[in-house]
C-alpha cells in the first residue's frame, strides 16, 4: 500500500511509514501510530479517504480505514543499524544524498 501511496502523496506515505495496521477484518483496517506521533496522525485523520482510496486499489474492495495513536505496534526493538535504515529511507524519499558520515 505504501508504494502506490507513495506515487499519489509522498508526504501522506511519509506519515505512515513508522505507522503499523493493528488489525484487519470484514473491510475494516485499522492503523495504529506509536504514542508520541500525535503530529502524524492528525495529518492521517485529515487525509483518510486518500488512504481509503488507495486501500481500495490495492486490495480491490472498499475498505473502513480509521487509526488509533498510542495503539498496539508490535514495535521490534532498534536495530543496530537503526540510523543507516532512516537515511536510506530519507534518501529515498526526498531523492537526497549523504553529505557526511554520522559520528561513530
Amino acid at each position: 500500500m505504501l508504494t502506490v501511496l507513495k506515487d499519489r502523496d509522498r508526504r501522506l506515505q511519509a506519515v505512515l511509514v513508522d505507522a503499523r495496521v493493528q488489525k484487519f477484518e470484514a473491510g475494516e483496517l485499522t492503523i495504529a501510530f506509536p504514542s508520541d506521533y500525535s503530529w502524524h496522525f492528525g495529518r492521517f485523520q485529515e487525509s483518510r479517504s486518500v488512504v481509503e482510496e488507495v486501500a481500495r486499489e490495492v486490495l480491490g474492495c472498499a475498505v473502513q480505514v480509521t487509526g488509533v495513536l498510542g495503539g498496539e505496534i508490535g514495535a521490534a526493538p532498534p536495530a543496530r543499524d537503526e540510523h543507516r535504515t532512516f537515511v536510506t529511507r530519507a534518501e529515498s524519499l526526498f531523492n537526497g544524498r549523504v553529505v557526511g558520515d554520522p559520528p561513530g
